[in-house]
């Protein structure tokens, strides 16, 4: 994250931005994703500050102009494709560790007809379906090293899932978009 110290109404702010895809969780992705096109590039720049700083719409509305090209500067990232890690095995999130469950050929009914339904939900939107999908390829091993078997109660890991960063998942749903898993 960078700082930036801005001074709105004669009050000093400041203003922390992202500097990567790995800043941006993956329930901001989905909220950028999912802005509408059209309108102005400045009122879609301003919805996109709105999400990634958790700043209320009037304070972006008043940050003086001049101040709007070193915002849109540390922004550009952006405009470029997500890199993620390739070869994420595992990921913490507070102190439990989850594991990428990497075996697509072998799903179970269970796990596909829940991709199946999760897709259909989100109307094959995969920006909003990321966090539910990743209930069903994040899992804890047992005690004897496998992974857990698939139960329809992870589902509840949807929102504490939405919190990790979309860098951290993005390659293992490029599988979703081309049809076969990366390598």
């Amino acid at each position: 994250m960078i700082k930036l110290n801005l001074e709105i109404d004669d009050e000093k702010f400041e203003l922390e931005l992202p500097t990567g895809w790995d800043e941006i969780s993956i329930k901001q992705y989905d909220e950028i994703v999912s802005l509408k096109q059209g309108g102005s590039t400045l009122m879609q720049f301003v919805n996109i500050l709105k999400i990634l700083t958790k700043v209320d719409e009037d304070t972006i509305m008043a940050i003086p102009a001049s101040e709007f090209q070193s915002i849109t500067d540390n922004l550009t990232f952006l405009q470029e494709t997500i890199e993620g890690n390739e070869d994420v095995e595992s990921i913490m999130i507070g102190d439990e560790k989850f594991f990428l469950k990497k075996d697509f050929e072998q799903l179970t009914m269970g796990e596909s007809i829940s991709i199946e339904l999760i897709m259909k939900k989100y109307d094959n939107e995969l920006s909003k379906a990321i966090p539910e999908l990743l209930c069903i390829f994040l899992r804890k091993k047992k005690e004897n090293g496998k992974l857990e078997g698939f139960k329809n109660s992870f589902m509840e890991r949807a929102e504490m899932f939405s919190d990790l960063m979309i860098s951290d998942v993005h390659n293992l749903f490029l599988f979703f978009s081309i049809g076969s898993p990366t390598s």
